[in-house]
């Protein structure tokens, strides 16, 4: 399958420790969620995905990528 095939790549430099800093995905592989959390553990990455598809915040929320990308929320409780 494409995404494994996609994964073995940068997978062989960080087996190689070869430094790097960021990666970068058409909207294909960014919609694979599990692809998309491998890659941001060891750092950020860049997988385009479509607007009003869902991503996995670090505290675990499931947000819709335009709700994120539009900034964070008001603080809560209101002030």
């Amino acid at each position: 399958m494409k995404t494994e095939q996609f994964q073995a790549m940068p997978q062989c430099v960080l087996d190689a420790r070869v430094p790097f800093v960021w990666v970068t995905a058409d909207e294909a592989y960014g919609q694979v969620k599990r692809l998309r959390y491998w890659l941001e553990h060891p750092g950020p990455q860049v997988p385009a995905t479509k607007v009003d598809d869902t991503v996995i915040t670090a505290r675990g929320a499931d947000v819709r990528g335009d709700v994120l990308a539009a900034g964070p929320p008001p603080p809560w409780p209101p002030r």
